[in-house]
């Protein structure tokens, strides 16, 4: 019981299930690739990219990431993407949000790992191509996450 109350919870955080819209990887060369990573004790995180990235419109989920798991997504380069990885946890109801947009390039490998600490949210976003050197992505800017009411709407600012 407690398990679909949680799954219900996060349902009405995250949008409407069916409304739901499941992220597609691109096919073409000019990709990218970013790697989530839940390094929490206590919840789940959810990934999702939007089509429109200047206003985080048209949601796209990737699958639920459980404690301590990873999930690798090959994105589109050259362009501005928007990103959320939305943390919640498990028995306790809470949960945060963590959006950011960047400018991927092409063949480049980005990390994004989400950690809460007390009731603390922290995100850490780099890209990691050049195994010698991890450094800040190419104009990458923090968003804030704002409730929207469909996949269509603006999910941040």
């Amino acid at each position: 019981m407690t398990r679909i109350l949680f799954v219900l919870g996060v349902v009405s955080l995250f949008g409407c299930a069916h409304h739901r819209v499941t992220y597609v990887e691109p096919t073409g060369p000019s990709t990218a690739t970013i790697r989530f990573i839940n390094t929490t004790h206590n919840g789940v995180a959810f990934p999702a990219i939007y089509k429109e990235a200047a206003t985080c419109r048209a949601r796209l989920e990737l699958a639920e990431i459980p404690e301590g798991a990873e999930l690798s997504a090959r994105i589109i380069s050259g362009q501005l993407t928007s990103v959320t990885l939305l943390w919640s946890a498990r028995n306790v109801g809470s949960y945060c949000p963590m959006t950011w947009s960047f400018f991927p390039e092409t063949n480049r490998s980005y990390r994004a790992s989400i950690d809460v600490i007390g009731t603390q949210c922290f995100i850490r976003f780099v890209e990691v191509s050049d195994a010698a050197e991890v450094r800040p992505p190419k104009e990458y800017r923090p968003r804030v996450w704002s409730r929207a009411w469909s996949n269509e709407g603006e999910w941040c600012q």
